[in-house]
C-alpha cells in the first residue's frame, strides 16, 4: 500500500506581500509556524500512526526542476517542505523566517547581527549582538505578575510594534518608536516588532511562539542592520 502524505496547517506564521514600488525589497514569509504531516491512508482496525508536527526548521534556495524556488523546510524530508517559486525579475535571500527578494543591482540593507534568541522571564535581550542578559540591554520580558508580562526597552532603547508582516529597515524608521513597553498580550505569535538598540542601531523582531505560563521563555527571531 502507498503511504500518502498531507500537509494540514497548525498556524499562520505570516503572510506574503510586497510593496507597490518595484524597486523595493519584497519580504516573503513561509506560511506556517508548524506543520502537520500524516498518513491518510486507511488503515487495517487497529492499527494506527502518529502524525508528526514540526516547526519551521530552515529556509533555502535551491534550483527544483530547473527553476529558482523558496524552500520552507519544518523537517529533513521533503514531504515536511512548503515551496513557492522565485518572483519574476528578483535576487532573494533566505531569511530565519522567510526571503527577501530585491530587484537585481538594488542596494541592500547591511545586517549587523541576525539569528534567534530565547529569553527568559525576566532577563534581557541585546539586539545589537544577540546576547541575552541579566542586565544592560535593549528589551526587557518584564514580568509585573505571573500574568501581567511585557516587553519593555531599556537603556534608551525604543520599540514599536510593526504588524503581522516584516517591514524592514525602511518600514522601521518610518515607526513611531518609543520608550513604553508592549503588553505580552499585545503582541501573538507572528508579531513583528520594531526597535532602535542603545547603541543606535535599527533592529526587527518576530515572535516566533507562544510564551506560555509564568516563568515563560520569549523566543524571538531578530534581525540588527548596520548604521
Amino acid at each position: 500500500m502507498n503511504k500518502i502524505l498531507s500537509i494540514s496547517v497548525i498556524a499562520i506564521a505570516g503572510n506574503f506581500y510586497s510593496h507597490t514600488a518595484s524597486a523595493a525589497p519584497v519580504n516573503i514569509n513561509c506560511p506556517l509556524s508548524a506543520a502537520r504531516v500524516e498518513m491518510v491512508s486507511n488503515l487495517p482496525s487497529g492499527w494506527w500512526r502518529t502524525p508528526y508536527i514540526n516547526r519551521l526548521k530552515s529556509t533555502a534556495i535551491s534550483n527544483i526542476g530547473g527553476k529558482r524556488t523558496l524552500v520552507c523546510k519544518y523537517g529533513n524530508h521533503a514531504a515536511f517542505w512548503t515551496m513557492k517559486l522565485v518572483p519574476a525579475g528578483r535576487v532573494c535571500r533566505a531569511t530565519n523566517t522567510g526571503f527577501t527578494c530585491r530587484a537585481p543591482g538594488s542596494s541592500a540593507p547591511q545586517t549587523f547581527k541576525t539569528g534567534p534568541m530565547n529569553i527568559p522571564q525576566t532577563y534581557l535581550a541585546d539586539l545589537d549582538y544577540g546576547v541575552v542578559r541579566s542586565q544592560g540591554a535593549d528589551i526587557w520580558f518584564q514580568a509585573k505578575t505571573a500574568t501581567d508580562r511585557y516587553i519593555t526597552p531599556r537603556n534608551g532603547a525604543k520599540i514599536a510594534i510593526a504588524g503581522n508582516r516584516s517591514v524592514n529597515l525602511a518600514g522601521c524608521k518610518r515607526l513611531p518608536l518609543c520608550n513604553r513597553s508592549i503588553p505580552l498580550s499585545a503582541v501573538p505569535v507572528g508579531t513583528y516588532v520594531c526597535a532602535k538598540t542603545d547603541q543606535g542601531r535599527y533592529s526587527q523582531f518576530r515572535i516566533n511562539s507562544r510564551v506560555g505560563p509564568s516563568p515563560g521563555t520569549l523566543h524571538i527571531g531578530y534581525t540588527t542592520w548596520k548604521k
